[in-house]
């Protein structure tokens, strides 16, 4: 499975899309999840991923509308840590 699809995946259990056949292009408003819910599903992805998101890449994700806005900040933050010899990996 692709990064994407795992971002996406993770943003969609328990929510009201269906992984399999959401796309980036769906708005977040379609996943009808609350905003804490919504953390820690961003911390779930942390923690697979073996990323750290910086202060403004979260907020980033907080004003993000669709979900492959989502997908492109994990993107950016996953590539900046494999750059970096202190990042898990």
């Amino acid at each position: 499975m692709q990064f994407s699809d795992r971002v996406i995946a993770t943003l969609c259990q328990g929510s009201s899309l269906n992984p399999s056949t959401a796309t980036g292009d769906r708005s977040v408003s379609e996943l009808e999840i609350d905003s804490l819910t919504f953390m820690d599903k961003v911390m779930r992805i942390e923690e697979e991923e073996n990323i750290i998101l910086s202060d403004d890449e979260v907020d980033e994700l907080v004003s993000a509308f669709r979900l492959s806005e989502i997908v492109a900040v994990f993107e950016t933050a996953k590539q900046r840590g494999a750059g970096d010899s202190t990042a898990k990996g």
